[in-house]
């Protein structure tokens, strides 16, 4: 009997002790499960929260795709709209063109109806000093001997108002007065100014330009002095408001007859 109490003391004291190694196993599998857990619940906040901001990143993300779709719309607009205005320019550089093609060709157009006129003009007046320089050639030479008497009549008056008057810078309105009974060789007045538009000694024909309030008519004749010196002896043969033509008398100083030169007239 006490073999046998000794041997279920024994078992009870194994069971015991089994129950005690069981018991700190379960104990250490709890404290491993509630540490795996704890890290599993830490994961799943992580978790939540790097989701609610990838969430926050995809509104921003939504939001810019809005946004960007609202402002290429609006450049899609604006270019469509600078399309129109350059299709717009293009037309009217097309027209602008077209418009100064078309005025200058008129110009050409009429720049070469001035040329025709000025030639017919120039032709004109060559064919009537043709038919007026016969008859005229005794009225020339009557002219140029009365400009000599006249430039003669203008230097004795100048040496008289010299001689009366020993300062050469005082006026000259001492002079002699010359009587109405030789008026005919009076020295000549200079008067207006006139500018010589072309001049064809050749064909003996003058044009100068018109100048307001001149007097002049056809058939005067007239000593164009340029720097007070006598370049050419004229006699009008046509007097518009543009221009007046004369012909050009013997001994005249052709190489001052250019186009532009600004001559006085001695009448």
């Amino acid at each position: 009997m006490k073999s046998l109490s000794l041997l279920l003391r024994i078992v009870a004291i194994i069971a015991a002790i089994s129950a005690s190694v069981l018991f700190f196993i379960a104990q250490g599998k709890l404290e491993e499960k509630e540490a795996a857990l704890t890290r599993s619940v830490e994961a799943q906040n992580d978790m939540q929260i790097e989701l609610s901001a990838a969430n926050d990143e995809i509104l921003e993300l939504n939001q810019n795709l809005l946004q960007s779709r609202a402002d290429l719309a609006i450049s899609k607009g604006a270019l469509d709209s600078i399309r129109s205005e350059m299709f717009t320019a293009k037309q009217e550089v097309a027209r602008n063109q077209t418009q100064i093609k078309q005025a200058q060709n008129e110009i050409n157009n009429l720049q070469v109806d001035l040329k025709n006129a000025r030639g017919k003009l120039i032709q004109a007046e060559r064919e009537m000093a043709t038919i007026d320089q016969s008859g005229e050639l005794n009225a020339l030479t009557d002219r140029v001997e009365e400009l000599e008497e006249e430039k003669l009549n203008l230097e004795l008056a100048l040496k008289s108002a010299l001689s009366k008057n020993p300062n050469p810078t005082a006026r000259l309105n001492r002079a002699p007065v010359i009587s109405k009974s030789s008026s005919k060789n009076a020295p000549g007045i200079l008067g207006e100014e006139l500018t010589i538009a072309t001049a064809s000694p050749k064909s003996g024909i003058i044009i100068l330009n018109a100048a307001p309030g001149v007097t002049l008519n056809i058939g005067d004749k007239l000593n164009l002095v340029n720097d007070y010196q006598s370049i050419a002896k004229v006699q009008l043969t046509k007097i518009t408001n543009d221009y007046i033509v004369a012909n050009i008398m013997p001994g005249a100083n052709n190489k001052e007859l250019n186009p532009g030169t600004v001559v006085r007239v001695l009448r």
